[in-house]
């Protein structure tokens, strides 16, 4: 099963141009991040956070996804960071802790002073382990920062529902768009363990978790016409408040 890509429509004075890399230095440590802004995009335009799976980087997401080409079409600024070399050898993101959440919280501060991004529309996207960000973003956001997330293809771990609500405190409800595929080999639809790390979520617990948060209920549900006969159904399940 396939899901959507949620793409944000706004409309159209900053002049873009290079796309980085860039560098702006968070408790002591230099860290990396890309960043595309369309041609005279004006002042409170919204922003969205593209983060990368386990071993990527800001560069490899924003090369291997279309969100420059979305950004210039929908006029929205868009940022793709990068986490630090983890215990792994790889770049990892702290979806434990509160490094990386603090991390986007000053980088998203420092551009909004320069550029002054519209406060109520800052969302993120994530594939994979930028997806268990994404969460531990909306989760964990102290500060309110985000309006919505996108996570794709990734999980969300049992210890969010051991303390980090108590931790973390949120005091906001978030949009939620969950995208995973019944037939993923990383991440099981249904839950289940990751070596090295622990427990993870099934899909309909995640799913359960936001739903309960956001004191939603079900919408509308539908299945999308299998357009090109691959017989790969996707399937919507909408949820309001």
């Amino acid at each position: 099963m396939r899901k959507l890509l949620l793409i944000l429509f706004i409309s159209p004075l900053f002049v873009s141009g290079q796309d980085g890399p860039f560098y702006f230095t968070h408790n002591n440590i230099q860290r990396e991040f890309y960043f595309h802004i369309p041609n005279n995009l004006p002042a409170n335009s919204p922003i969205v956070y593209v983060l990368h799976g386990w071993g990527g980087s800001g560069s490899s997401i924003m090369s291997s996804t279309a969100f420059n080409i979305l950004s210039d079409q929908n006029n929205f600024a868009v940022c793709y960071p990068t986490g630090l070399i983890g215990s792994s050898g790889m770049t990892e993101w702290d979806v434990s802790g509160f490094s990386d959440i603090d991390f986007i919280k000053d980088l998203n501060d420092s551009l909004w002073s320069e550029y002054q991004f519209d406060l109520n529309r800052v969302f993120a996207t994530g594939f994979s382990y930028g997806a268990e960000m994404s969460y531990h973003l909306a989760n964990c956001q102290n500060t309110n920062i985000f309006a919505a997330i996108a996570p794709l293809g990734g999980g969300m771990w049992d210890f969010i529902n051991n303390g980090w609500p108590i931790i973390c405190s949120p005091t906001t409800n978030i949009s939620v768009f969950v995208l995973n595929g019944t037939n993923d080999n990383e991440f099981n639809y249904n839950g289940g363990y990751y070596p090295g790390v622990g427990n993870y979520l099934s899909v309909d617990s995640i799913v359960s978790f936001w739903t309960d948060y956001n004191s939603c209920s079900v919408n509308n549900s539908y299945t999308l016409p299998d357009i090109n006969n691959d017989n790969i159904l996707t399937e919507v399940i909408k949820y309001n408040n």
